[in-house]
């Protein structure tokens, strides 16, 4: 298990339990006395998964190429290969470099473990993008629209081994582009003149009800652009999405020493949007990227959690130091 033995495993939910009515598995117990509860099996594989904001790098120097996108990537492939090939791994923030770049390059990851779920036709011209990884045979997938461009979302479903799993993973509006909603830029289902980040939760929301599973697991990952306690994600919470980060007992990111914060990196040397990754004293002082679980199932979940990219690589490749500005999550799932 890569993660710390020190993390605290939280019950997401209690385990659902009736009784049995058939005779062979109630010999010599008198009905009106049978019992009401069955064993739980011991802990399930976990579903291991990564969200990542991968950075497009749109707004670096030009001579940087997108902020070394070729050098970040590799740099992210050796993260993902130290994390021993996760099932999942979700990128958001895929821009025209990396949407050539990651599918060149993705026979070389985990030994050509991971398929590529991404539809470049769907999510028009490549600026902010999302992109699946994954090692599972999928049941379904799709992109997940999102109002006001750039922003969207990719979804899949898979049979794992804690259940059925809906993944969708997200980008939703940053400052950069988030006007109140308006019947020009939102859909119905939003409210006239909150922001554009909180219809795009509502719009994950009716999303994942039409097409997510009634009786399994869901998870809504990645770049929120917002706190766990902003309104921004009240209708997750109020839909009964829990964090796991928050759930696997890990306290929350401190400003001060970047300890549990997912981003984004500053920098004194390198001011612009994407600087500092090529500067070892940068630091990250937010927490945005989430893995959000929504547990539909009948039995009981156990969740782990840390930051996906926390310490420099040691190996710096062509001076470049962090595959991104953000340092994603890493979660693991246990149907106990």
């Amino acid at each position: 298990m890569r993660l710390l033995g020190t993390l605290l495993l939280i019950v997401l939910f209690a385990a659902c339990s009736g009784g049995d009515d058939d005779d062979e598995t109630a010999q010599d117990v008198d009905e009106t006395t049978a019992p009401t509860t069955v064993a739980v099996e011991a802990a399930s594989e976990p579903l291991r998964v990564i969200a990542l904001n991968q950075l497009h790098g749109l707004f670096c120097p030009e001579e940087t190429d997108f902020c070394g996108a070729p050098a970040r990537l590799e740099l992210l492939f050796a993260a993902i290969e130290e994390a021993d090939c996760p099932e999942v791994v979700g990128l958001a923030e895929i821009g025209p470099r990396q949407s050539v770049l990651v599918p060149e390059r993705l026979p070389t990851l985990c030994d050509g473990a991971y398929t590529l779920l991404y539809d470049p036709v769907a999510q028009a011209e490549p600026v902010d993008n999302e992109m699946i990884l994954t090692s599972l045979e999928p049941v379904d997938d799709g992109y997940v629209e999102l109002s006001n461009l750039p922003w969207s979302g990719h979804w899949a479903q898979f049979d794992t081994t804690i259940g059925t799993v809906d993944f969708v993973m997200l980008h939703q509006a940053s400052s950069s582009n988030n006007p109140p909603c308006t019947a020009e830029v939102c859909a119905p289902i939003c409210v006239e003149g909150e922001e554009t980040g909180t219809c795009h939760t509502r719009e994950v929301l009716a999303f994942l009800d039409e097409h997510g599973s009634r009786d399994g697991i869901q998870l809504v990952t990645g770049d929120l652009n917002k706190s766990i306690d902003d309104p921004r994600l009240a209708p997750y919470l109020d839909a009964g999405f829990e964090d796991a980060w928050a759930l696997a007992g890990n306290a929350e990111c401190d400003p001060a020493t970047g300890a549990g914060c997912t981003c984004c990196i500053n920098s004194e040397i390198e001011d612009y949007d994407g600087g500092g990754l090529r500067d070892p004293a940068s630091s990250r002082d937010g927490r945005i990227d989430f893995v959000l679980v929504r547990n539909r199932s009948d039995c009981e979940i156990e969740a782990e959690a840390e930051v996906f990219v926390g310490e420099l690589a040691a190996q710096p490749v062509d001076g470049w130091l962090w595959p991104s500005d953000h340092a994603g999550v890493y979660a693991e799932l246990r149907c106990a």
